[in-house]
């Protein structure tokens, strides 16, 4: 597998100043050795796609599940060798943890509103029956790892600058967070991309906060939050594949499935769409979608 090009995340300055790109190796070790592009790119008629669907049956070799883990495990095992921290990023974890007091045994707690609950009301969303949650639904779930584990620091990844205002509130636990800041997020029901796009936010903050929460997330020893969020889901699937076991985790919403996103969409070179494929039969507007 082959991760190559620019990612839209990392077209900020900190990757294009000299010597650095704004491919993924701006955050991640490489993936391949160094290969010239003719080697890599030598089909004429490529197609690409946005998204991804494991709803459907996968047959995962015997030689690459020993484990026994099924698709879980692979998709795991792949997102951690393919989001390896380079020095810079590794570094730069290092440091955050020792600002913010990092410490283990910690619960890792993502709460996404933001741009996100704008969508849980589109007859489109893909995401039936999902909804934003209170905090005090979060809450209610750390307890009961507090109650299991006796667990009582928590790492907090949320998008939403209230939820952060809250913590006073809960003195039976100790939050760490990172420090920046959150109105940025939810200042609009815009989606990041969106935001990104029309340049109304700092793509250095978005990149580097959404790796540092993504990696916090998975370096804790339990996890609150709601799977329905490719966010949380990546977060879990890294943990796992350090870990090499299911750390304990509570979802507020869907169990994990791979990815929820209908329909997978593919593109020529010209950008144009050669087809759309539905997965998911339990998106709302379903039967809409053009099944191949």
């Amino acid at each position: 597998m082959v991760m190559h090009g620019p990612f839209s995340y990392f077209r900020h300055r900190g990757c294009s100043a000299p010597g650095g790109a704004a491919d993924l190796t701006c955050y991640f070790a490489p993936s391949h050795a160094p290969c010239p592009p003719e080697v890599l790119w030598a089909a004429k008629d490529v197609e690409f796609t946005a998204n991804y669907q494991l709803s459907h049956p996968w047959d995962i070799p015997a030689r690459f599940n020993v484990s026994g883990g099924g698709v879980f495990f692979w998709l795991s095992n792949l997102s951690r060798y393919l989001m390896t921290p380079n020095r810079r990023l590794d570094s730069l974890l290092r440091r955050v943890k020792n600002a913010i007091g990092f410490a283990h045994p910690i619960m890792g707690v993502h709460v996404r509103h933001g741009d996100s609950c704008p969508k849980w009301e589109d007859k489109h969303s893909h995401l039936p029956g999902a909804k934003c949650h209170a905090f005090q639904k979060y809450v209610d779930q750390m307890e009961e790892m507090k109650r299991r584990y006796g667990v009582t620091r928590v790492f907090l990844c949320t998008d939403d600058p209230s939820v952060v205002a809250q913590l006073a509130d809960y003195p039976q636990f100790d939050f760490v967070h990172l420090h920046f800041d959150r109105t940025v997020f939810a200042a609009s029901d815009w989606a990041i991309e969106l935001k990104l796009l029309m340049a109304t936010i700092d793509r250095r903050l978005v990149a580097e906060t959404s790796l540092l929460d993504i990696f916090l997330l998975s370096h804790a020893d339990y996890m609150v939050g709601t799977l329905s969020s490719h966010f949380a889901s990546l977060a879990y699937e890294l943990s796992s594949a350090a870990k090499g076991y299911h750390p304990p985790y509570i979802s507020l919403d869907y169990p994990w499935r791979g990815s929820l996103l209908s329909p997978v969409s593919f593109y020529d070179q010209s950008g144009a769409t050669t087809q759309e494929v539905e997965l998911n039969e339990g998106r709302r507007d379903f039967g809409k979608a053009t099944k191949t």
